[in-house]
């Protein structure tokens, strides 16, 4: 599910802020989240967001796919930076919302990966969170 409250909203921003580096304000139940501190807004090509309710329904299925195009030493440092550490995600939306992925007690961490001709670069979070995205 892309996003909740509008299917024809798309993702236009995608932003990253570490969690050691971020207060969060979060009340389990409460379907908004308060993060203060320096988001990192990211040069992304295509990003790809869903959530659903496992079967049982106490946890979210939780896929996020974010791909750069551009494979320059730079941009892939930049990348790199992000990689195993505890970090929250915003999700910016053509429809004026924001969503945060992941929590101060339920953190996202991103693994990378790489294919094709040119080189593009994805970064990946599969998991499970007891809550679905929160708006900021």
């Amino acid at each position: 599910m892309q996003n909740r409250e509008s299917k024809r909203a798309a993702i236009c921003g995608v932003s990253f802020i570490a969690l050691s580096e971020s207060t969060v304000t979060n009340v389990p139940g409460v379907s908004q989240i308060k993060v203060s501190g320096i988001w990192d807004k990211m040069k992304f090509s295509s990003a790809d967001f869903s959530e659903q309710l496992s079967s049982d329904g106490t946890n979210y299925e939780v896929n996020l796919t974010i791909s750069f195009s551009d494979s320059s030493q730079e941009n892939q440092r930049e990348i790199m930076a992000w990689i195993g550490i505890y970090l929250l995600v915003r999700l910016d939306y053509t429809d004026g919302n924001s969503r945060v992925v992941g929590t101060d007690q339920f953190p996202v961490v991103l693994s990378l990966s790489g294919d094709g001709s040119p080189h593009a670069l994805r970064l990946t979070y599969k998991g499970q969170q007891p809550e679905s995205s929160k708006f900021l």
